[in-house]
């Protein structure tokens, strides 16, 4: 079930559920929608069944992003994961994220290569650009239009928090780690946790530990080398140890997946963005320390320091564009850095 971004799809997924689980009474579904998903928490792919004119979540596995597009594989993988564990002769509906262009094609072929569904349903109002004509069309499955009016984008932060918060439970009612036995998926309130940094394994492009303000309320998934079995967020790092608020079964965790879901000043579960990190370097020509400063495709370089002559570089990376502020000594840059200049700014005049 395919849906163009920003259309409404529980009304129609329910419908489906309705008639799908009219012979058996029930019926399996897997929402790869990390994002927004109809049932189960975000920042996962769930597993569950409709049944009893409700949706009922099963099981998850983690991603700990709300960015599909980004993390496509680790999302097939998933879908992928939670299939192989629902009977071949029963139903089951897969709900695709919503993702426009080339992200859009790549999940939907992926998705059709791994379900091998006898049909696709694709949510649109039929004049859209929301286009995967050669897509589907080279997936061999009928598919099927569905219109449905547009959804309010504004509370879709606040209605995946509500979520996330729903799947945690009550804060101040935090359960000692002492039923390691327990499944995951459990329905029991969470656990707070306190493990030592030098005896877990971090998966996953997590954040530099030594920021510690980046890993408050994360997301994270704790498991060891059997699965993933437990859900929850970061309440805080110091030097020793994690502090962990976890949901499922906390017993022999060894090891965390960690991505850029958590939450934002504002409290609500967001895409969190890169984490600046300063690393100090030395030029070979000068004794003052140049900066360097990284967010994502940025890196910015103060290259003679903070006292010494101005000379600011920006990169934007795969992009093949430099912009330099200033006109400083140089001596610290190679040739194929400078050759690779393409805009200037000047703050003041210089004599030189």
């Amino acid at each position: 079930i395919l849906a163009e971004p920003g259309r409404r799809r529980a009304p129609p997924l329910e419908m489906l559920a309705r008639c799908a689980a009219r012979p058996k009474g029930l019926v399996h579904a897997i929402d790869a929608d990390p994002g927004l998903p109809i049932f189960g928490p975000p920042g996962v792919v769930n597993r569950g069944r409709w049944f009893e004119d409700n949706w009922h979540a099963d099981a998850w596995s983690p991603l700990c992003t709300l960015d599909a597009a980004r993390y496509r594989v680790p999302l097939l993988h998933a879908v992928m994961a939670e299939i192989s564990k629902i009977p071949p002769d029963e139903p089951l509906l897969v709900m695709a994220p919503a993702l426009p262009g080339i992200a859009g094609a790549e999940i939907t072929t992926g998705l059709i290569d791994v379900t091998q569904p006898d049909a696709v349903i694709l949510i649109s109002n039929g004049d859209s650009r929301y286009r995967l004509d050669n897509e589907l069309r080279a997936g061999g499955r009928p598919v099927y239009l569905w219109q449905t009016s547009r959804r309010d984008h504004r509370h879709r932060p606040a209605h995946r928090t509500r979520r996330w918060n729903d799947f945690l439970g009550d804060p101040r009612r935090l359960a000692e780690p002492r039923h390691a036995g327990r499944p995951a998926g459990s329905r029991d309130r969470a656990h707070r946790l306190a493990i030592r940094r030098d005896e877990v394994m971090l998966h996953g492009p997590p954040p530099p530990t030594d920021v510690p303000d980046a890993w408050t309320g994360r997301q994270v998934a704790a498991g060891s080398r059997d699965g993933w079995t437990a859900l929850g967020e970061v309440l805080g790092l110091d030097d020793a140890a994690f502090d962990l608020r976890l949901v499922g079964a906390v017993g022999g965790v060894d090891r965390l997946l960690v991505r850029d879901a958590g939450r934002g000043p504002d409290k609500e579960l967001r895409t969190l963005p890169p984490v600046a990190r300063r690393r100090v370097i030395t030029t070979k020509q000068s004794s003052r320390a140049a900066m360097e400063v990284r967010a994502g495709p940025v890196v910015a370089r103060l290259v003679n320091g903070v006292s010494g002559d101005p000379l600011l570089l920006v990169r934007l990376r795969h992009r093949r564009q430099t912009m330099m502020f200033d006109v400083g000594e140089c001596l610290g840059l190679s040739r194929r850095i400078l050759h690779t200049v393409t805009d200037l700014f000047l703050t003041h005049g210089h004599l030189d």
